[in-house]
C-alpha cells in the first residue's frame, strides 16, 4: 500500500511515532513542503521595512549625477542622495512612485471636493497603521484613535503560507504609546502587534522557545541527538510505503538528517544563527541595535523557523535632537519630526531628512547582504515602505521600495510613477494608485493569486464613492507584473 498524501514536518514526526520530542526536533528538519517547491521556485518569505516621519521627495527621486528615472524604463545605476546605497541590488528593484493610503487621504481631500479637515480619521503620523493594512482607524472621544479592524499584510502571508510558524514583529525603538502612529502590524481579529524592540527577547522566542540558558543545555543536544537518531530509523520503516517519487523526497530528508547529526555541536544545528545570543538592547548602542535585529531576522528566514517579519527602522513622531542617531548621522541637531516639517523652507532640515533616508537605504542594503549569506535571498520579497510621503503629514505619494528575490515574477529593475504627485500637491489628489491594490499585488506575488482585495473595496469620501481595490482583484498586477505603462 502507497501513502498518498502531501507531507508536512509534523505529519513526518507523527508518523515516525516521535511526536514526543517533535518541539525539540521541528526546527531542525527540513521542511518538506520546501523541499516538493524546490523544481518551482516561488517566493516563501515576506519582510516588510517601515520608517517614520516621512521623506524629502525631490531626493527621493532624485538620481543626483546619474541619469534621471524615467517612468517604466530600467533602473540606471543609483547615485542620488537617498537611494544609492541600494545601487548593488538594483536590477531586482522596484521604485514607486505616487502610491496614496487612499483610504485615510480621501477622506480629507476627496476627488472632486475640497479639503474637509481630519473627518474624524486617524491620518498624518497615523498613516502607520493603514500602510500594511489598508484600512483607516477612526478617532474616538475615549480612545483618541482606534485601530484599522483587521489584518495587516505580514499577517494575510503568513496565515496561509507560513504553515503554522511564528513571525516576527521589531521594532529599533521601545514602543511609548499603544496608538496608531506607533503600531502597524494587526493580526487576523485586528488586535495590534506590538512591536519587540529587544533582540535577546526576539532570539529567546524563535530560537529557544522562552529558555534563555539554552546555549547551556547538554541535556537538550543530547536529547536532540538522540532523537535524530530514532527518526533515522523510523525513516528507513516508512520508506517502504511510499511510492517511488516520494522516496527520492524522503531520501533528501535522510541526507538532512546526517548533516543535523554532525552539526549538533551548538545550538544551531544546520541552522546558522550567526553567533551567540545577542546582548540586551542598548538604545545607545543604536547600529549594534541594527545589526542584531537584522541578523536575527535573516537567521530566523535561513533556518526556515519564520517566513514572515517586519522591522520598523525608525518610529513615527520620535527622535529628539539628543537621540541615538547623532553620531551615525552628519548633521544630525534637531528632531527629525520637528525637522520633517521643514525640508523645503529650511535647508538644515533638508539636509538632516536626507541623510536620515540615506541612512535607512544603507540599513535596506545590509539586511539584503545577510539574506544573501543565508541563501534565502531568491526567495524573499523586502518591501520598504512609510506611511507619510513627505513632513507635511500628507499621506498621498507614500514611496515604496521593492526588492524582489530572483524566483519572483514581478519585473523588477524599474522605475514606475503613478500619477502627478509634486510637492505642491501636499493633501490634494494627483490621479496616484492606492496602496490597497499595492497589497493585492505584493500577495499576488508571494503564491496567492486568490486574494481579491485588501482592506475595503470602496469607501464614501463625502463627495462620493473612493474605489480602493480594482473590482477584478488584479492589484497593481498589470504595471508590476507585466510592466504596463
Amino acid at each position: 500500500m502507497h501513502i498518498r498524501k502531501k507531507w508536512n514536518r509534523r505529519d513526518f514526526i507523527r508518523a515516525a511515532g516521535l511526536s514526543g520530542i517533535a518541539g525539540a526536533l521541528l526546527p531542525f528538519i527540513p521542511n518538506l513542503s520546501s523541499l516538493g517547491n524546490a523544481q518551482t521556485g516561488g517566493l516563501k518569505r515576506l519582510l516588510l521595512l517601515t520608517t517614520g516621519n516621512g521623506t524629502v521627495l525631490d531626493n527621493w527621486r532624485s538620481n543626483g549625477p546619474g541619469t534621471p528615472f524615467n517612468h517604466n524604463e530600467a533602473l540606471p545605476e543609483l547615485k542620488g542622495p537617498i537611494l544609492a546605497p541600494l545601487n548593488k541590488y538594483r536590477e531586482n528593484l522596484l521604485l514607486l512612485d505616487g502610491i496614496d493610503l487612499t483610504s485615510v487621504a480621501d477622506l480629507l481631500y476627496p476627488p472632486g471636493g475640497s479639503y474637509r479637515g481630519s473627518q474624524g480619521v486617524s491620518h498624518g503620523h497615523s498613516g502607520h497603521s493603514v500602510l500594511w493594512t489598508g484600512r483607516p482607524g477612526k478617532k474616538t472621544q475615549n480612545e483618541g484613535r482606534s485601530y484599522p479592524q483587521g489584518p495587516s499584510l505580514d499577517q494575510i502571508f503568513n496565515d496561509v503560507k507560513g504553515e503554522n510558524r511564528k513571525s516576527i514583529q521589531s521594532g529599533i525603538w521601545k514602543t511609548k504609546f499603544l496608538t496608531t502612529q506607533q503600531l502597524g502590524i494587526y493580526d487576523s481579529q485586528g488586535t495590534p502587534l506590538t512591536g519587540e524592540h529587544d533582540p535577546q527577547a526576539i532570539f529567546d522566542r524563535i530560537f529557544t522557545g522562552g529558555n534563555t540558558n539554552n546555549n547551556e543545555d547538554p541535556y537538550r543536544k543530547a536529547r536532540d541527538k538522540s532523537g535524530v537518531n530514532l527518526l533515522r530509523n523510523e525513516i528507513r520503516r516508512i520508506r517502504k510505503q511510499l511510492p517511488s517519487d516520494d522516496k527520492l523526497l524522503l531520501d533528501r530528508h535522510i541526507d538532512g538528517l546526517n548533516q543535523l547529526e554532525t552539526g549538533f555541536k551548538d545550538i544551531g544545528g544546520i541552522c546558522n544563527l550567526s553567533g551567540a545570543r545577542p546582548t540586551p538592547y542598548d538604545i545607545d548602542s543604536l547600529q549594534k541595535s541594527f545589526d542584531d535585529h537584522t541578523t536575527l531576522i535573516a537567521s530566523a528566514f535561513g533556518c526556515d523557523q519564520v517566513r514572515a517579519s517586519s522591522f520598523v527602522m525608525a518610529p513615527e513622531n520620535q527622535w529628539g535632537a539628543g537621540g541615538p542617531l547623532a553620531s551615525l548621522i552628519p548633521g544630525f541637531n534637531r528632531s527629525i519630526h520637528g525637522a520633517s516639517h521643514h525640508v523645503y523652507d529650511d535647508m538644515n532640515a533638508l539636509t538632516l531628512m536626507t541623510g536620515y533616508q540615506n541612512f535607512m537605504a544603507q540599513q535596506f542594503t545590509n539586511i539584503l547582504d545577510k539574506l544573501a549569506a543565508e541563501n534565502v535571498l531568491d526567495e524573499t520579497l523586502v518591501v520598504w515602505g512609510m506611511g507619510m510621503g513627505s513632513g507635511n503629514h500628507t499621506n498621498r505619494n507614500t514611496p515604496f521600495v521593492l526588492f524582489q528575490g530572483n524566483n519572483g515574477e514581478m519585473k523588477t529593475n524599474r522605475y514606475i510613477q503613478y500619477g502627478n504627485f509634486s510637492v505642491n500637491t501636499g493633501f490634494a489628489p494627483h490621479g496616484g494608485e492606492t496602496n490597497n491594490n499595492l497589497l493585492v499585488s505584493i500577495l499576488h506575488a508571494l503564491g496567492m493569486p486568490e486574494v481579491k482585495n485588501v482592506g475595503p473595496t470602496e469607501i464614501q469620501n463625502g463627495v462620493g464613492t473612493s474605489v480602493l481595490c480594482n473590482p477584478d482583484g488584479t492589484g497593481l498586477d498589470d504595471s508590476l507584473f507585466g510592466g504596463a505603462a
